[in-house]
């Protein structure tokens, strides 16, 4: 199959693209417009109300006493989500903007025939005024004293009043909270010794601690951590309705004592243990037809039942991971430990367990245990397109297209085939030296990469291999292949070739590894050099060392990346990945040794190899505000050194900045390095630099269903490590780095479809490092009421899900 662009009209689309992107701004500037009116008009909704409304604008709660500001706080924030009645919400916590467009469309319904848009703006953007509601005062105290109670303040005391001012509302809680009770005392009750025993083993590890302030929460964790103990230890039919708390207050000095009670089984005066007994598990097959119902195989392999068709999975793999055992001991941790690893495997929609408990005799019970598992389609494929235009009047556009095998050798062996091109054209009108016209096509990158991955650890010892358990550390081993070429059309083109094993793996929920001993061939297309290319080339020397053919033999390619994020649970979480890329080590070492009088640079089969050190840590936060609101923070920093071998960094190995996941007022590596002018340039290569720092700060909310919205800015920058006469402040600097630090500022909308994210992001340069010191600001340059410039500092990004 053939594929031919035709550039011409490849023109003609950028810029139907960019009157297209000019309707997206004025209907961005509507929406703006529209929210600010409302917003102004949500101050005036009292006007519209009824003689008697009062429209509740704060709920204040005041704590008196002698606790900490934080206690104070968190107390706070657990009694404002009491309250039975609530103001509107604020939009980017000033206005009220979803009842201003309440306000705004029932006036407009007033005044003549209600029109669709107004029906739906009312009832779909809108939120009618909350008015006071005087009776439901009373009951919020009520729920907010029980609240204090159960968090130790027993005698605590709340009044309340409200006022009114032009018809706006404010309810007070006035909270006296005494003192709170602690605990003297705990002490565990039970007729039955065996249960005894094994509470009082872990009781270093209780909740409830001698001293604390006495807290109903921390009641019931206790309890909940007793019954997950005794399940734990085999009696599969205890639960927490057997445990119930005594809590004595009458002793004085505001302290308490806490006795915890088991009861018996009504039939007995113990509690039973239980035993595993048949383990069976088996593939759910509903809508499976008779005939292939009929190939399903039994195979018993560690006592455990597996039902299996020959195009499932192999049956030795499955029983690796199961870790209830027929005739031990019930233990329900096993549970979550089987669950985990046949899901952390891949190929299975869901795994579930079922228990069938049966009484064998007084003393004993048995516990069928029934493992069913869907297995998820083997194989999946997704396309994802992506754009940006930039201020320098370019246009890019990537194509990544994904191929996944999830059980390519019935093992849970996972292949994963990864191809992205890209394009990117200059429409601003292109000569060379003679005045002849280049080709508006300036940069194609094409990259592919094939990974396959095996669920456990291969080669190295087996005390190693024993030590990752594959439900602890759920290992896997992977080998990878992937090649890249980038040409910038009428400049050079360059080939990257790389080789990968290594290992992934996990020692907690939240902390993952990856090591991997990667081996790289960057090989430059020298014909392909054009006379401008070499011109700079020969200008700039450490530029001619990071594009010379070379390997690159990493030592070691160590990722760590940790994330507090508990899914399905609205908190805060933050989220951090760290690089260290070490390569030419060994080599350096062994030809010292064995070569010690050999000129420099050392080679392997007569090519050069990189030696350097590079570094990088990206740390975000995420501020989960409220329900359909978030402030998430990002800070990266990067560096890279040469040594021993090697004067600069590989190309590839650069660090750089701009485009659609980083400062998105600029281009793909169109920002840097330092305070290069590269507006007044005569020729503007790829800007890549050794150091980093880049920092983000983007405000998420909901506008509508799918339809979520974007504020954001964008700082940060690159640098070189040397001065370079071809880059003149291009350098890091500690004195003026600072003054050198690109900020950009934008609003971005995303179509969140739950399986996938449209995003559209637009922003402006608003301090432009490559201005002359003391022009940087661009608040003086920016009109946007101008076309001209929109084209200079708007920069458009297309893309699919978050960019951080």
């Amino acid at each position: 199959m053939a594929v031919f662009l035709n550039f011409e009209r490849i023109n003609i689309f950028y810029f139907i693209l960019r009157k297209h992107l000019h309707h997206f701004y004025c209907i961005i500037n509507k929406i703006i417009i529209l929210v600010f009116i409302c917003s102004l008009v949500s101050c005036k909704a009292t006007k519209y109300l009824d003689n008697d409304d009062k429209l509740l604008v704060n709920n204040k709660i005041i704590i008196n006493g002698t606790e900490t500001k934080p206690n104070k706080a968190a107390l706070k924030t657990g009694l404002s989500k009491l309250n039975n009645q609530k103001p509107n919400k604020k939009f980017l916590f000033v206005f009220r903007a979803r009842l201003g467009f309440y306000t705004f469309a029932n006036k407009a319904s007033k005044s003549e025939k209600p029109s669709k848009f107004n029906k739906w703006m009312k009832e779909k953007l809108g939120e009618e005024p909350k008015i006071l509601d005087t009776t439901l005062i009373d009951p919020t105290k009520s729920r907010m004293q029980g609240y204090l109670f159960n968090k130790g303040y027993f005698h605590n005391e709340i009044s309340t009043a409200w006022t009114s001012k032009k018809k706006k509302a404010t309810v007070e809680y006035n909270i006296n909270l005494n003192e709170s009770y602690s605990i003297r005392n705990f002490d565990l009750t039970t007729n039955d010794s065996s249960l005894n025993y094994l509470i009082e083993a872990t009781e270093a590890n209780s909740i409830i601690k001698t001293g604390d302030k006495y807290d109903s929460d921390n009641v019931k964790k206790e309890r909940d951590r007793v019954t997950g103990i005794l399940r734990e230890e085999g009696y599969f039919t205890f639960n927490r309705n057997y445990l119930y708390f005594q809590i004595d207050t009458s002793i004085g000095n505001q302290k308490v004592d806490v006795n915890l009670l088991v009861n018996n089984l009504e039939d007995s005066t113990f509690h039973k243990k239980y035993t595993v007994g048949i383990v069976q598990f088996n593939i759910d097959k509903k809508g499976t037809k008779k005939d292939d119902l009929s190939k399903i195989d039994t195979t018993i392999l560690r006592k455990v039942k597996i039902l299996l068709t020959s195009n499932d999975i192999k049956p030795d793999l499955l029983a690796r991971y199961i870790y209830f055992t027929p005739d031990s001991l019930f233990h329900e941790s096993n549970y979550s430990k089987t669950v985990t690893r046949l899901s952390s495997l891949g190929i299975f929609k869901y795994v579930d367990i079922e228990y069938e408990p049966f009484q064998i005799s007084q003393d004993e019970g048995v516990v069928d245990i029934s493992i069913k598992a869907s297995l998820s389609k083997k194989q999946g494929a997704t396309i994802a397109l992506e754009g940006n235009t930039d201020n320098q009047s370019s246009f890019g556009t990537a194509l990544n297209i994904s191929y996944l095998n999830r059980n390519i050798f019935k093992r849970a062996d996972r292949l994963q085939f990864n191809l992205s091109s890209g394009l990117e054209f200059n429409f601003n009108n292109p000569v060379d030296d003679e005045g002849n016209k280049l080709s508006t096509l300036s940069i194609v990158d094409l990259n592919g990469d094939l990974k396959l991955y095996f669920p456990k650890i291969l080669f190295p010892a087996k005390k190693i291999k024993n030590n990752l358990t594959p439900y602890k550390f759920k290992p896997n081993t992977f080998i990878g292949l992937s090649y890249s070429f980038q040409k910038r059309v009428n400049l050079y083109s360059i080939n990257t070739s790389n080789v990968s094993f290594g290992y992934d793996f996990k020692t907690a929920p939240e902390s993952r590894h990856i090591i991997s001993f990667p081996l790289s061939l960057v090989r430059p297309n020298e014909s392909s050099y054009s006379a401008i290319f070499l011109e700079t080339l020969e200008k700039s020397p450490f530029l001619r060392q990071s594009f010379r053919q070379q390997f690159i033999a990493s030592l070691i390619d160590y990722t760590y990346s940790y994330t507090s994020q508990s899914f399905g649970k609205l908190k805060n979480f933050l989220y951090f990945r760290g690089n260290l890329n070490v390569a030419g080590n060994l080599l350096y070492a062994a030809n010292k040794a064995f070569t010690p009088k050999k000129e420099e640079p050392y080679k392997i089969l007569k090519v050069p190899y990189s030696q350097y050190a590079r570094i990088e840590g990206d740390f975000r936060y995420y501020f989960t505000l409220k329900k359909g609101q978030a402030l998430v923070t990002r800070a990266f920093a990067g560096f890279g050194i040469p040594f021993g071998n090697a004067d600069v960094l590989p190309y590839v190995k650069q660090f750089f900045g701009g485009g659609n996941q980083s400062l998105r007022a600029w281009g793909y590596k169109a920002i840097g390095p330092g305070g290069f002018d590269t507006r007044n340039a005569d020729f503007i290569l790829d800007q890549t630099g050794n150091i980093k720092l880049e920092g983000n700060v983007e405000y998420r909310f909901d506008i509508y269903k799918f339809l979520k919205g974007a504020a954001f800015i964008d700082m940060g920058n690159i640098w070189n490590l040397q001065s370079d006469t071809s880059q003149p402040l291009g350098n890091f600097d500690p004195k003026r780095f600072w003054g050198e630090i690109a900020v950009g500022a934008g609003l971005g909308l995303r179509l969140d479809f739950s399986y996938f994210i449209i995003r559209v992001d637009a922003a402006v340069p608003i301090h432009d490092p490559s201005y002359p010191k003391g022009e940087r600001w661009t608040f003086d340059k920016i009109n946007f009421s101008s076309r001209e410039m929109r084209k200079q500092f708007l920069g458009i990004n297309i893309g699919i899900g978050y960019p951080f």
